[in-house]
């Protein structure tokens, strides 16, 4: 391996990697199902778990449903938007979202993103850059408007990880998390379900907001 300076300053590429391109899930299932069996009670695909059955549990059937989450006949009011937040594309998580020059790649004025179908835009009088108010009834977070048509129609999305700045109950940066529940998604799996919730949006009016989460630590003196 070269020393890291002239890796890092060289035109070409001196290694490549292809990847595993002719990779198929389960093909040693699909030659010899016997042999190759699934880690499941049969060994097969199933549509239906008798072990899920057995627990007997409200809130996690024993074959794939649509479960109708809490707040989830709101949306049929109008009044809200369903908000994905999606894993960002340019950090892992929180990871590196400290790193100012990953966030502009993707940010609008200074903010996590918030994508917006254009005729939900236009219907806030929002265009790309604005600052847009995010809440329901946990908090609210201040997103940086992204005019795309690349969301649906009363559906927005922006991306998990974002850093907490708090003013009260506003993440002045855009950290998702003070919108969505922190629920298990079912009693048999206990797993994520915050990359869904219902909010509310408008164009905000105020000053410039004082986001100071990647200021470094504040030493106080006992």
């Amino acid at each position: 391996m070269p020393v890291f300076e002239k890796f890092w300053t060289q035109d070409s590429a001196i290694f490549e990697y292809p990847g595993q391109n002719d990779f198929v899930r389960y093909a040693d299932f699909k030659e010899d199902p016997d042999l190759d069996g699934l880690a499941t009670d049969s060994g097969l695909i199933q549509l239906f778990s008798q072990k899920i059955a057995n627990a007997n549990l409200k809130d996690c059937p024993p074959y794939p449903s649509w479960m109708e989450t809490s707040d989830w006949k709101e949306r049929s009011s109008g009044e809200f938007f369903h908000l994905i937040s999606l894993h960002p594309t340019n950090r892992l998580h929180s990871q590196l979202c400290g790193v100012k020059e990953l966030r502009d790649l993707v940010n609008a004025n200074q903010h996590e993103p918030l994508w917006i179908n254009p005729a939900d835009a236009k219907e806030f009088n929002l265009v790309t850059g604005d600052i847009v108010e995010t809440y329901n009834a946990k908090g609210k977070v201040l997103l940086g408007a992204i005019v795309s048509d690349k969301v649906n129609q009363g559906v927005l999305a922006t991306q998990e990880g974002g850093w907490y700045s708090p003013d009260g109950d506003t993440c002045l940066y855009g950290n998702v998390n003070i919108l969505t529940t922190d629920r298990g998604a079912s009693s048999w799996s206990q797993g994520p379900s915050a990359q869904t919730c219902l909010v509310k949006i408008k164009k905000y009016q105020g000053s410039t907001p004082n986001i100071d989460c990647f200021d470094g630590p504040k030493i106080v003196k006992a």
